[in-house]
């Protein structure tokens, strides 16, 4: 599968040799608007489980996203080429949990067992836009999302002369992070295949308050509930396209030759991780974080070159690379990969270059990414050695197969915070 990152995101209508105004006749768009939440929905059962005030809480997302992203075709069918057109990525998310709830009282001669009616005017909400330059080969389209606070008092079912009160815990925020997994040009079909990564908790105290006869009002705190978002990113299929190839001066990153394999969900996509905790325990640390591969990309004489690293599950090394070349009809394309490292002592920083290794096979031009048989796992997070903290960051020079002297370019530097 080609692990290309592309640009992301969403349509700025500009003209590149179009009319005024208008889109470029070699400008192809690509969009993808889906559940945000696919399955998502849990259901707590009553809690707790005896007492004399119960709560039943279900909850379904209403939530969606949409991904667009414009890319321009250089060239013509037998040299050709797909570059992102920068400053025109949008990712806009639209996030909303409906709320049902189901109340058992016995307190005191207050009695009631049944729905709560008023609870379908509440919901949680949260959603926000991220804009950028397409490609991000080397970074993520990323949404922080603040979420409701407080959700209003519901007056309780039945008669019960009282309230319940949903709070979510303050400053709550989730992370959204839209990341490239395939971008390819085959002929003059063009396919961008993302995945998006969604990470973050939503923590609910739930409090019913009575007004109970001769005692008055009294209030029964009900075990919190912490809902964690799915870890596993949600395949993001933004179509393929036909283009119409032309001339243009794009200065962005550019796909890969070849093809793109089917987008597939994780099964994780089936429903919400949910912890039902005491008020007062500690919240749930979230999911396990996900870590990408990511790409660098550089060109010389209409040839591109890109080098790929894939972390570890971990991500403390970058655990195998791929290597891919395109332009011209060479069959011995290689690379020489570099490792730079900032040694920070205080506020001293001493950077120290070394090479990691020559590639050792013959990369062929316009083939699919390949992995690189002799690399070994480098050091992919950051290392604190004594009063040492030691920052690595990676790069290629590339060497183009061509007749006489052969071109070279360097990739622009991974590292670990991206």
């Amino acid at each position: 599968m080609l692990k290309r990152a592309f640009f992301f995101l969403g349509f700025v209508a500009c003209s590149s040799g179009g009319g005024a105004g208008g889109p470029a006749s070699n400008e192809v768009a690509f969009h993808a608007e889906q559940d945000l939440l696919p399955g998502f929905s849990y259901d707590t059962g009553l809690q707790p489980p005896s007492g004399p005030v119960q709560l039943q809480i279900t909850i379904t997302s209403g939530s969606s996203f949409t991904a667009d992203a414009i890319a321009v075709a250089e060239g013509d069918a037998t040299n050709a080429s797909l570059v992102g057109k920068p400053g025109s990525g949008k990712l806009a998310l639209t996030g909303k949990l409906a709320i049902i709830g189901h109340l058992k009282v016995d307190v005191s001669g207050l009695k009631y067992d049944g729905d709560i009616p008023d609870l379908k005017n509440a919901s949680i909400d949260f959603g926000g836009t991220s804009a950028f330059d397409p490609f991000l080969l080397s970074s993520n389209a990323d949404v922080k999302a603040p979420v409701t606070g407080t959700l209003p008092s519901i007056p309780l079912p039945g008669g019960l002369p009282g309230t319940l009160d949903l709070t979510i815990n303050p400053g709550t925020e989730l992370d959204f992070s839209l990341h490239g997994t395939c971008a390819a040009l085959s002929g003059d079909s063009a396919t961008y295949h993302a995945q998006l990564s969604r990470s973050g908790t939503i923590v609910i105290t739930p409090v019913v308050t009575l007004s109970i006869p001769v005692v008055g009002s009294k209030k029964f705190p009900l075990p919190q509930i912490t809902i964690a978002l799915p870890s596993a990113p949600a395949g993001v299929d933004l179509g393929t396209k036909t283009v119409a190839f032309g001339s243009s001066d794009i200065q962005g990153e550019h796909a890969t030759i070849g093809t793109c394999d089917a987008v597939t969900q994780p099964e994780e996509d089936a429903g919400a991780d949910v912890a039902i905790t005491d008020a007062a325990a500690d919240v749930d640390a979230g999911p396990v974080q996900t870590f990408h591969p990511v790409s660098a990309s550089c060109k010389n004489g209409g040839f591109l070159g890109t080098l790929t690293l894939q972390p570890s599950t971990d991500g403390d090394t970058w655990a195998s690379a791929l290597l891919a070349t395109s332009g011209g009809s060479g069959a011995h394309n290689n690379a020489t990969i570099w490792r730079v490292t900032d040694d920070q002592v205080g506020s001293y920083i001493t950077t120290t270059t070394v090479k990691v290794l020559d590639t050792t096979d013959d990369f062929v031009a316009n083939a699919a990414p390949r992995t690189i048989s002799n690399w070994t796992p480098q050091r992919r997070s950051i290392e604190v050695v004594g009063s040492h903290t030691l920052t690595r960051h990676y790069y290629a020079t590339i060497a183009f197969d061509t007749f006489g002297i052969d071109p070279t370019c360097d990739t622009t530097r991974i590292d670990q915070t991206q």
